[in-house]
């Protein structure tokens, strides 16, 4: 499979372990879920991409399908669950991401053979199609505020290529490495990252595009391939690979600042650490996976250095976070596990001590007030937006500085 399908997955317990950063906030979530259906109960559901406004993308099962068929999906707060209109004969759909303006971006498949996808924007209730130059399928992964869209195509042979597509216009993504490329996200300045090579796992060389150059960064560090998951803003990157241990085949993940990278670890009892997205304060969320033949998973956050499971900064014990897809620059997280009673896409909302505790250690401090200069401007929903306009400026400087010292 070219990247992570539309896949709903029913969890079982995972082990709580991780070292809780000084910096770290406990999180409120919020559990997304569709009313219930008849004799089945509420069916599951999976967060994949959210927005700055905390609104999420995700799929879910549809009722009378044996948990078998899957619908794309917006969740607001205000709105709930809103299912995306489709083409007719759509047999299943899935949506990956949305942006501030409310245009998201999914796969739908007609042909029911996995293959036969095509890419979507959806804003309210057109749809746009995303066809592909030649071949059979388009997949996307994130969209813009600009309608900018990255993914993977077939270019008209079988090999497929990674594209950018904005204003019905596609660009295609060709490898300096390998045959193949695959697009995983893209930042504001227009930066586009992912793999090239024969296949992730074998021998995919990282890659950063920008006006049609392609840098090479190689492979992982000790492993035999790489791609680039995630980029933010500042142009620090996620960017994972495969190496060679004792237990076999592992996945790594690291922080790539300026061509230095930071290893992120992996939590205690498990062997596979793989990041999926960073927002512009270089807070990291992924997962960690044992070993077969069981392949346990649980969620994690990294950030200031530590790696931490998800699941030791909730507080509510029935809730069982296993998916960490997406984190926006508020801190909040597009995740999916079990809330006791079955698979549900999550809300992860930061708890703070306080207003203007940005950084959640208890403290008004130095690196609180360089956190809201970082955010200067319009940012709806941001914690450093502490009067609700809509936008981070001088009356937010002031009650932060009102607030200076330990939180009460």
């Amino acid at each position: 499979m070219l990247h992570r399908h539309c896949v709903i997955v029913t969890v079982v317990a995972a082990v709580s372990c991780g070292t809780q950063a000084d910096a770290q906030c406990e999180y409120d979530v919020t559990v997304i879920k569709p009313p219930e259906c008849p004799l089945f109960g509420a069916p599951p559901t999976h967060g994949r991409g959210i927005n700055e406004l905390g609104h999420i993308a995700g799929s879910r099962f549809l009722c009378g399908s044996g948990w078998g068929d899957h619908a794309a999906f917006l969740w607001t707060a205000e709105t709930g669950i809103v299912l995306l209109d489709m083409p007719t004969g759509t047999f299943e759909s899935c949506a990956f991401d949305v942006n501030d303006a409310g245009q998201v971006v999914g796969e739908f498949d007609v042909a029911n053979d996995g293959f036969s996808v095509l890419a979507y924007v959806s804003e309210g209730n057109q749809l746009t199609v995303i066809p592909p130059p030649a071949g059979t399928f388009t997949v996307p992964y994130v969209i813009l505020n600009s309608g900018q869209v990255v993914g993977a195509t077939t270019d008209g042979t079988s090999f497929y290529k990674g594209f950018i597509w904005e204003q019905g216009q596609m660009t295609l993504i060709l490898p300096t490495f390998g045959p193949r490329s695959l697009a995983n996200d893209i930042n504001e300045i227009g930066q586009v990252v992912g793999w090239m090579g024969t296949h992730i796992g074998i021998d995919a060389h990282a890659f950063v595009w920008q006006d049609g150059l392609v840098t090479d960064l190689g492979v992982i560090p000790g492993g035999f391939s790489g791609g680039v998951n995630a980029i933010n803003n500042q142009g620090h990157l996620v960017i994972g690979g495969a190496i060679k241990g004792k237990e076999g085949t592992l996945n790594r993940s690291f922080l790539w600042i300026n061509g230095e990278l930071t290893d992120l670890g992996v939590l205690p009892g498990f062997y596979h650490t793989v990041g999926w997205d960073i927002n512009d304060f270089d807070q990291i969320v992924g997962i960690c996976q044992t070993a077969a033949p069981l392949f346990d998973k649980t969620a994690f956050i990294w950030q200031n250095g530590v790696i931490t499971e998800l699941n030791d900064l909730v507080p509510d014990e029935s809730i069982n976070v296993t998916f960490a897809d997406a984190i926006n620059n508020a801190g909040q997280i597009a995740a999916s596990g079990d809330d006791g009673v079955g698979g549900a896409a999550l809300l992860l909302t930061p708890i703070r001590s306080c207003p203007g505790d940005l950084d959640c250690d208890g403290l008004v401090g130095i690196a609180d007030f360089v956190d809201l200069l970082v955010v200067w401007g319009p940012h709806p929903a941001h914690p450093a937006d502490l009067d609700g306009d809509g936008v981070v400026g001088i009356v937010d400087f002031l009650m932060l500085l009102a607030n200076w010292g330990a939180c009460p």
